[in-house]
């Protein structure tokens, strides 16, 4: 008899063990679910700079048909001129990013997807404007304004001045100036977001008591020339 419950008080005592096991196991799990150690990520635990564990954003990222808001983003970081990597890098940094790493151009877009010169703050929709298919990103994220946040205030455009040049071709507006000045043509090509060149002719030349503006969507050859003054928007 004593034998008996001797071995019934083991039994139990086995049954207890193993419940107590399994409640353990069972705790560890959930506790793993809950963003325990089992799911610490990030630097010196996961791929990457930045992935998990606090961070939202990723060591490095591809941006297919980059936008600023509504626009594309142009080709160039301003009007004909840092193209390509200067305009993807600021692409990115815009975006919280530190550097452009890789990118794909698209050629002649601006007819059907205007696009945003991001170091003028001015749109190009003519047929030659070109943008992105995409930017890859990369290195240390920092805090940026995100890719929703508008575009900061556009900076004055620069221009060269060319005494005695004529960049002959490429025009796509002409405007009789009332001031003969070459000041007055450059300020019509600055407030156009379409010229991209101006040539200033003096009066008599091609009108007889007016100076012509011919407004350029490129940048023609300069050609030696008393008649005119031209400029490029820089």
């Amino acid at each position: 008899m004593e034998a008996r419950e001797e071995s019934i008080v083991n039994t139990e005592r086995r049954i207890t063990r193993g419940i107590l096991a399994a409640v353990a196991v069972l705790s560890f799990a959930m506790l793993g679910n809950n963003g325990s150690c089992a799911q610490m990520t990030g630097p010196g635990y996961g791929q990457g700079y930045g992935q998990g564990y606090g961070q939202g954003q990723p060591a490095s990222q591809t941006f297919y048909q980059p936008s600023i808001g509504a626009q594309r983003v142009d080709w160039c970081l301003h009007w004909g001129a840092q193209c390509g990597e200067p305009a993807a890098t600021a692409f990115c940094q815009r975006v919280g990013y530190q550097q452009a790493t890789g990118f794909q151009q698209a050629p002649n877009i601006g007819l059907q997807s205007p696009t945003l010169v991001l170091g003028d703050g001015a749109t190009c929709n003519q047929a030659f404007c070109a943008g992105f298919n995409s930017i890859t990103c990369t290195g240390p994220a920092f805090a940026g304004p995100g890719p929703g946040a508008p575009p900061p205030p556009p900076k004055p455009a620069g221009f060269s001045y060319e005494q005695n040049t004529n960049r002959p071709g490429m025009d796509f507006k002409k405007i009789l100036l009332q001031n003969p000045k070459p000041k007055q043509c450059k300020n019509r090509c600055r407030s156009n977001a379409n010229c991209r060149a101006y040539t200033f002719v003096k009066p008599g030349v091609q009108h007889p008591t007016k100076a012509v503006c011919w407004l350029k969507q490129g940048v023609p050859a300069p050609v030696a020339s008393n008649c005119c003054v031209s400029g490029v928007k820089q």
